[in-house]
């Protein structure tokens, strides 16, 4: 190449650009063309092949203030490191001094061009917004880091490496700045704090915050007179508090103490007043009595040392999973209730609402002295209005209670809570944690804006998303509720009399009753006789609060870990030997290595087995003496017969079931048989649910892997689940009938056993014999005769059983877990039918919160003020450009907010139709009713 492809001229240096794709240019040409395209990248001729070469070098120098256009009166010259999406480059700018540009500072001509200065005095380090723009998508949706993001332009600019030669030694820092500061002024540009006449010093805290467009906000999406709506739950706020310990924050030598941005503004509490807060209070006694929770137990443990923040805590929108402003918070030093207190009241301090419903996974505990605590908050916390508040436990956290609690406090038997589980929680830490791994190496300011802009990005992504989602749960709600409603009165059917309405006086008692201790009984649990309630109280152990019925509990929860360990243990230990075998072999490890490991597995839990049972005897000695008697019965003749002892998992338990009738008058508690015998009747109708459902599982699996697998891998997977089903099946079968076996020994009502025919499912036998059909016809090409199942097959009773006998139940033979069942089935009814009227006010709000958004874009655009005021008062007037952006600006956030609720508007009256599904009032459901 020695001709210049524009002018034709015969030149020794020729040039040409990568970015515009030009012809082979001379010097001349190339610097003419390039005037107003300073960043593009060009290479150099160089006689063999193309060098990276730059346009500083073959002398390029742009005019700042004219667009690379000739100034008459040029001023100095810099040069600058312009960080851009196509690399990193050096660039010599020329100010302009003729005084026709609007600018009257460097910084604010580079501001105007698209360049943001990375200092405000003598900017050496320039970021092009486009580039801002580029590492804000790949940092919120991919998790990229600066210097990851700084690194890759890098070599993208020289993939040999020689760019750091040319570069300023600071580009790493001053991106990082660059980074924070446009952030922040993109989150109160898109909150319309520029539009505020007070200036962006007028913020409040948590204004930058994106809100929730479906949750109930006074004066924005409620109709008016909403306070005296009936039902009260369809502006109830739903929230869900959780902590997450892996978003920690390390202690580093080398922090510069930097100012953040907007403290307080977003979603973070305000960091210096938490900070003063959270000093003056000592370590709580986060004791609890229901569970051991580990949040609770590392809270004044060494977890924290070294670390800034051991985790946050945060407050989330429990219906669409979105943070509520100022509802995150870092812990110091684990879950403690101060911390939680102080993060929870600073999320709702601006809710003007009837009532609250919180779900934490340790709502039991700390519902007590839950407004005690809040009088030692900050004043500003203290100014709600009066709130109902109804604090609950989440779905999947809630099953770790005790059995007592999960009914007293589970989000499910909260009226108005819908099919909200309470776990909103989990799902957005699971989005969060990828990025956590850099975010604990970061200084405390930086990682705070990080974490902003993060969840700003994440709740806007969950609000777009509410058109598909609120559509989609509204029609399996309705399904649902169809389904459960049927069943409801299918159940009712078989109770005749007085009954049901006796229990749903019961249920509306109970569920009329607020605070964290209700005396009505709990619907949702067998109940005790009051001879039975008062013999439990006066027997109960004052050292370790455990009743009868809490021992006995316990001594059937060990009897399940026996019979699991039992099954696991025994018939599969030589089966986990041989696979630990082969895998070991892979690894050239020794097989005795392997039954090493195997027998000391076995032996850790048999030893965490036998502390168990060793602490039930220390119970039975207060409640059941004889228990005690005949295991050292037992024990002596076994020793005098010379036999070793039995393994823990073949221990028997000595409940008053297996002590004979004589002994059990005189040895064991008043009343403590009667308490068994109910929960044992009890037992074995959860079991028999039990077997029920595993082996319709089974079915299910067995069709589908006929139906849809082949292959050995997925044969095999679908060969594991089928054994897992089975497992549970035998599991469930073998404590039904020793539940029957204990009834009876307890002179209750007579149950039948179940055999194993009775646990057989004939699909297995069917399904497979269609499947080696099809393979041997697929093989030969002619069908093998085979042997038809039979048609007249009987179903198995524990299909129509119908707790404790057949045809219809009155008070005479009617049981408590009836009525247990009765109410939830109850409760999943109403569940659903409160599901689809929230979802249909949900969308609702979702519409009228677009709405006022854009009225509320509009107001601004019409009424932009001529003068902004500063922090201390002082009125600055806007320039004419400022004001036409800012009403351009509101102009298209009112049209991005029209142009959603169209959507969403006509989405929802497009696709919703559910055609003669009603939610239980008798109304049909349509678009035409939801909107």
């Amino acid at each position: 190449y020695k001709a210049c492809q524009s002018c034709s001229s015969s030149v020794a240096n020729v040039f040409k650009c990568t970015s515009c794709e030009a012809l082979v240019e001379c010097r001349d040409c190339l610097l003419r063309s390039h005037q107003i395209h300073p960043l593009h990248v060009i290479q150099r001729w160089t006689g063999t092949f193309w060098a990276t070469d730059n346009l500083l070098k073959v002398g390029l120098v742009y005019q700042l203030g004219h667009s690379g256009q000739t100034c008459p009166f040029p001023s100095r010259t810099s040069k600058l490191v312009v960080v851009d999406s196509s690399g990193v480059h050096e660039v010599l700018v020329c100010q302009c001094g003729c005084g026709s540009s609007a600018s009257k500072t460097f910084s604010e001509a580079l501001l105007r061009h698209g360049w943001y200065p990375a200092t405000v005095v003598s900017p050496k380090t320039v970021v092009t917004l486009r580039c801002l723009e580029l590492y804000r998508s790949l940092c919120v949706v991919g998790n990229v880091n600066v210097h990851d993001f700084i690194r890759s332009l890098e070599y993208y600019t020289s993939p040999g490496g020689r760019t750091s030669l040319i570069m300023s030694k600071d580009c790493y820092t001053s991106f990082m700045r660059v980074v924070r500061q446009v952030n922040f002024l993109q989150r109160c540009r898109r909150a319309g704090r520029f539009h505020d006449t007070g200036g962006i010093h007028s913020t409040k805290k948590g204004e930058v915050a994106v809100l929730c467009w479906a949750c109930p906000r006074d004066g924005v999406n409620l109709p008016l007179g909403w306070e005296t709506v009936d039902p009260e739950f369809l502006y109830m706020l739903i929230l869900a508090m959780d902590a997450n310990f892996r978003l920690k924050s390390r202690l580093r030598k080398n922090s510069r103490g930097t100012v953040e941005l907007g403290d307080g503004w977003g979603y973070f509490v305000p960091s210096q007043t938490y900070r003063e807060f959270i000093s003056q209070v000592t370590d709580d006694d986060d004791i609890s009595n229901c569970v051991a929770f580990a949040a609770l137990a590392m809270a004044n443990m060494k977890f924290s040392k070294g670390l800034r923040a051991s985790g946050v805590g945060g407050v989330f929108c429990s219906r669409h999973g979105i943070p509520r402003p100022n509802g995150i918070g870092d812990l110091q030093k684990g879950e403690r209730y101060s911390n939680m207190d102080f993060i929870f009241w600073s999320s709702i301090v601006s809710v003007n609402l009837l009532l609250v419903l919180l779900s934490y996974d340790v709502g039991c505990q700390y519902r007590k002295s839950f407004h005690k605590r809040k009088t030692g908050l900050p004043s500003y916390l203290n100014t709600l209005r009066a709130i109902t508040f109804l604090i609950c436990l989440p779905v999947w956290h809630g099953g770790v209670h005790n059995v007592d609690c999960q009914a007293e406090h589970i989000i499910t038997h909260v009226v108005g809570a819908g099919a909200t589980d309470g776990e909103e929680p989990e799902r957005e830490w699971a989005l969060s944690n990828p990025f956590a791994y850099f975010t604990r190496e970061m200084g405390e300011v930086a990682r705070l804006n990080f974490l902003e802009d993060k969840w700003d990005y994440l709740a806007y992504q969950k609000n777009i998303q509410l058109v598909s989602s609120l559509a989609k749960k509204l029609y399996i709600a309705i399904r649902e509720h169809k389904i459960q409603n049927d069943n409801f009165t299918l159940l009712s059917n078989k109770v005749i009399g007085q009954v049901p309405h006796e229990w749903e006086s019961m249920v509306l008692s109970w569920e009329s009753e607020e605070g964290h201790v209700k005396i009505s009984p709990n619907p949702y649990l067998p109940s005790l006789s009051r001879e039975e309630l008062a013999e439990v109280q006066r027997t109960a152990l004052i050292a370790s609060s455990v009743s009868m019925t809490g021992m006995l509990l316990q001594a059937l929860k060990i009897w399940t870990t026996q019979s699991v360990s039992f099954h696991f243990l025994s018939y599969h230990s030589n089966i986990l030997r041989r696979q630990l075998i082969r895998y070991d072999t892979r690894l050239n490890r020794r097989a005795d290595d392997s039954e090493n490991n195997s027998d000391l597995n076995l032996n850790e839990r048999r030893l965490s087995l036998l502390k168990r049972i060793k602490a039930l005897r220390k119970l039975q000695a207060n409640f059941s003496p004889a228990s005690l008697q005949c295991d050292e019965t037992a024990a002596s003749h076994l020793q005098a017969s010379g036999r070793p002892d039995p393994v823990p998992e073949l221990l028997s338990l000595w409940l008053p079931s297996d002590i004979p009738e004589n002994v059990r008058r005189s040895g064991c508690a008043s009343g403590l048989a009667k308490v068994e015998l109910k929960l044992q009747t009890a037992r074995a109708w959860d079991e028999l649910d039990k077997v029920r459902s595993a082996l319709n599982a089974k079915a299910q699996v067995v069709r589908f892997r006929d139906r849809n697998i082949s292959g050995q891998k997925g044969c095999t997977r679908a060969a594991k689940l089928i054994e897992r089903l089975s497992r549970k099946v035998d599991l469930a079968h073998e404590a039904y009938n020793d539940a029957v076996r204990r009834v009876g020994e307890l002179g209750g009502e007579t149950m039948r056993a179940m055999s194993l025919a009775d646990v057989s499912i004939n699909v297995e036998a069917t399904e497979d014999a269609r499947s080696r059909r099809l393979v041997n016809i697929a093989v030969s090409g002619s069908q093998v005769p085979h042997r038809e199942p039979s048609k007249t097959r009987t179903v198995s009773w524990i299909w129509g059983c119908q707790y404790g006998g057949d045809g219809d139940l009155d008070s005479s033979n009617i049981s408590e877990y009836m009525r247990v069942e009765w109410t939830k089935a109850r409760r999943r009814r109403n569940l659903w039918r409160e599901e689809v009227l929230l979802i249909r006010e949900e969308m609702r709000r979702t519409l009228r919160s677009l709405s006022y958004a854009a009225d509320l874009w509009k107001r601004w655009g019409e009424g932009v003020e001529t003068e902004s005021f500063e922090e201390d008062g002082t009125a600055r007037s806007r320039a004419e450009d400022v004001l036409a952006g800012l009403k351009a600006y509101a102009s298209k956030q009112q049209s991005h907010y029209q142009d959603i609720f169209d959507e969403f508007d006509s989405i929802w009256r497009r696709d919703i139709t559910v055609g003669e599904d009603k939610d239980g009032s008798g109304q049909i459901l349509s678009a035409q009713t939801i909107m």
